[in-house]
């Protein structure tokens, strides 16, 4: 097949699969209960004992205190990621908290909340 042809199929049949996850509802950002939170951090610690859970106003990222620390589990578009938080350099602004750390593979957790709910997870952790 002729590359003129060949490239705008490929390109056209990419946007179409992309809009149609879209459509159906599959490119939504992942949210929290609870429930959903336990699980999450469970499927990437299966042998933590979860002591408590507090999920942030939007859903998309959870406090985890456990036997093992306090730790973040957050959303990665449709899937979840999870992270212990020793280690991190806590940051709290007037936008949310952002927990810093020096590993490339995650350097900023940013997890926006009004400042009521900031010092109810600070409490919550202690000092990391």
């Amino acid at each position: 097949m002729p590359l003129h042809i060949l490239g705008p199929m490929v390109v056209i049949g990419v946007l179409a699969i992309a809009v149609l996850l879209h459509l159906l509802g599959l490119s939504q950002r992942l949210r929290f209960d609870a429930g959903s939170a336990r699980q999450a951090w469970l499927r990437h610690f299966p042998d933590a004992a979860i002591q408590d859970v507090f999920v942030a106003p939007d859903g998309h990222a959870a406090l985890i205190l456990s036997s093992d620390g306090p730790g973040v589990v957050f959303a990665m578009g449709a899937d979840s990621a999870a992270k212990f938080l020793r280690g991190a350099e806590l940051q709290p602004d007037h936008k949310g908290l952002h927990f810093r750390y020096s590993d490339i593979g995650t350097p900023v957790i940013s997890i926006p909340m009004p400042s009521l709910q900031q010092d109810r997870w600070i409490k919550a952790m202690g000092p990391l």
